[in-house]
């Protein structure tokens, strides 16, 4: 039997249909990187270290909390 690959918001947990538009998000050395899910994505296996986003919203509150994140990570060093 055939695995069939699934992709779940990791923000609002919905399920990838065929006529959403997703976004892939990645952090990587304190850089953020936004980009529309490809529709081939199935052909590879998702990276750990992607996240998957449903939509403009649930991206969007996705870099809000990793703005925030980086806020509160430089408010911890004085500034000299």
């Amino acid at each position: 039997m055939p695995l069939v690959a699934q992709i779940v918001c990791d923000n609002c947990q919905a399920v990838k249909r065929v006529t959403n538009h997703w976004y892939d998000i990645w952090v990587e050395n304190n850089s953020f990187s936004l980009k529309p899910l490809a529709a081939d994505w199935s052909k590879n296996l998702p990276d750990r270290s992607h996240q998957y986003f449903c939509g403009r919203f649930c991206a969007l509150e996705a870099l809000t909390r990793w703005m925030n994140k980086l806020c509160t990570e430089t408010e911890r060093f004085p500034k000299i």
